[in-house]
């Protein structure tokens, strides 16, 4: 990607372009529960937010059914990078078209450059959820961040995926866990890759409540994982987990430098 460029991507389905465009306006089914505000009428505002880590204003300057959406950041804030407004003043744009195997849904954030500050954590979060939009259109089912009313209820219905029940460590204490990877020279991209499938998984577990993936900005062949769990019990029993031997499987028999290529760091366990 150039420097200059924006940050976009995006992918094909088999449902109709009005099914797309439905699904595009309706970010707390593949983005956050965390929405407060109409974003299915043009001009109208919406707010956005997770925890005390980001903020964000919105407004829907483009909708055109069927083909286009535009959100348009009228405010943003951000706790992780120096110019917390990052965002402000970008655009958030959606375009629909049929093709000959189904619907095109393009996404650009138009700002998000990798000049910025938070181009990584962004690009990256967007990755994420841009696969949960199309998720929501193809299977019904996106995953999207869930409000902080209903982070960690007692009991939700089973997640088909791996049968396990959504449920709150009996002692209140979260996991929080830092994981540096360093990859062997030319395999940097791969590991990264390798590393956002184990958020994936990670993410789709009960009791994941935010995995992040970012590339260090002192050492670029470093690759950062930040991992909240509601508790050791639940992440320890993700590491016993196939998707997660997998993963790791692969990632240090092929891509990362030895010995000690992958390190954890406890951030913090209580509540």
């Amino acid at each position: 990607m150039k420097k200059d460029e924006d940050y976009t991507t995006s992918f094909v389905v088999e449902q109709s372009p009005e099914e797309v465009f439905a699904a595009v306006v309706n970010p707390r089914a593949w983005w956050s529960e965390d929405i407060d505000g109409d974003t299915n009428k043009l001009g109208a505002i919406f707010y956005y937010h997770f925890k005390d880590i980001h903020r964000g204003t919105f407004k829907v300057t483009e909708l055109v059914p069927g083909k286009k959406v535009v959100w348009h950041v009228v405010q943003n804030y951000f706790n992780f990078v120096k110019d917390a407004t990052e965002w402000t003043g970008t655009d958030v744009v959606f375009e629909i078209a049929p093709t000959d195997k189904g619907t095109e849904l393009r996404f650009t954030h138009v700002g998000l450059k990798p000049s910025e500050e938070c181009y990584d954590v962004c690009h990256d979060s967007w990755r994420f959820y841009v696969a949960s939009l199309r998720d929501l259109i193809s299977t019904g089912k996106g995953q999207p961040n869930k409000g902080e009313e209903n982070a960690n209820p007692t009991v939700v219905p089973q997640n088909e995926n791996i049968g396990l029940e959504r449920k709150t460590a009996s002692d209140g204490a979260e996991m929080i866990v830092m994981t540096t990877a360093a990859a062997k020279p030319g395999t940097e991209s791969k590991v990264r890759n390798a590393l956002r499938d184990v958020a994936g998984a990670a993410r789709r577990q009960s009791g994941c409540i935010d995995y992040s993936v970012f590339r260090s900005e002192a050492e670029p062949h470093v690759t950062i994982c930040v991992e909240r769990w509601i508790s050791k019990q639940e992440r320890d029993a993700f590491l016993r987990s196939a998707d997660a031997k997998n993963f790791v499987s692969a990632i240090t028999g092929a891509f990362l430098e030895r010995p000690s290529p992958i390190s954890y760091t406890t951030l913090e366990v209580g509540s």
